[in-house]
């Protein structure tokens, strides 16, 4: 399905259950295993403010992916293996 930006102080709506998005499946939207989490202690508020607030970590794996591909030719390549992909970037580029 297709589910909007959660932010911590949004309430989704679902519409076929006729109400609010619950804690804990904000959290399991974000991708976090909540069967794996012992949550106990946390209210929804608290639980809706985390999922808020979560990344996931093919979001922040994508970001630091880029990151380095732009950063490439500013990174210390030494060794056989740096020569060879200067080689490579060179004759390709």
């Amino acid at each position: 399905g297709i589910c909007p930006c959660l932010t911590p102080s949004m309430v989704p709506y679902v519409t076929n259950r006729g109400g609010p998005l619950v804690g804990v499946e904000a959290l399991s939207l974000q991708g976090i295993p909540v069967d794996d989490l012992l949550l106990t202690r946390e209210s929804e508020d608290q639980m809706a403010d985390l999922a808020g607030n979560a990344m996931t970590s093919t979001v922040v794996g994508t970001c630091i992916l880029s990151a380095l591909v732009v950063a490439m030719e500013a990174l210390p390549l030494g060794g056989e293996d740096g020569a060879r992909v200067r080689e490579e970037v060179g004759a390709d580029g």
